[in-house]
């Protein structure tokens, strides 16, 4: 198409605005396919599942409705469990920690991918509670301040959708400039 793509962001404002679903599901071991999904409703391709037995960043990659969903990992263990379906839109990560004033302490996690000015979302969050990254590797700045106990947290993209998947290619480190003065064949990489 030659027309443009308009896509809008709006940065979550609670947990319940990024809980797609909670289901209870039987889960096999070593396999990626949750039987017995009784309601797919509001389950979409791309959400990321948390619960028992769900490695680290775990995405739906298929649906057949309303009997069973696809994963993009394989179940550490069995059974029936609880899961819960998490918006992907601007989805950075999840972490446990807990909050004094303006410092989240993050006991379960780290602040890898955290960016200054993104939003999180939890349980009793205020609404549009923003971060500001600190350099340490287990607390973030939050804004307003607030006293929270143990719980997770979400981390969303504050102010719009960002595709970071160049950026291994722009490491300084790696990056050669280079000048073509002529021709140069297909295929030569030198």
């Amino acid at each position: 198409s030659s027309k443009k793509i308009d896509v809008k962001y709006i940065p979550p404002t609670s947990l319940s605005a990024i809980t797609r679903a909670t289901q209870t599901c039987i889960l096999t071991n070593g396999s990626p396919v949750l039987s017995n999904v009784t309601n797919t409703n509001n389950i979409e391709i791309g959400n990321y599942v948390f619960g028992t037995n769900i490695p680290t960043d775990t995405r739906v990659i298929n649906i057949i409705i309303n009997s069973i969903v696809v994963l993009d990992k394989n179940a550490t263990g069995g059974g029936n469990q609880s899961l819960t379906f998490i918006d992907h839109r601007g989805f950075v990560k999840k972490v446990t920690g807990s909050t004094s004033s303006d410092t989240l302490t993050i006991s379960n996690g780290d602040t890898t991918n955290l960016k200054t000015d993104m939003i999180v979302v939890g349980n009793g969050v205020a609404q549009y509670t923003g971060i500001t990254t600190t350099g340490s590797s287990t607390q973030v700045n939050i804004f307003p301040s607030q006293g929270l106990g143990n719980r997770s947290f979400y981390f969303y993209q504050g102010k719009g959708l960002i595709n970071d998947s160049l950026l291994q290619f722009c490491q300084p480190t790696i990056a050669r400039c280079l000048l073509v003065n002529g021709a140069v064949n297909a295929g030569n990489t030198v």
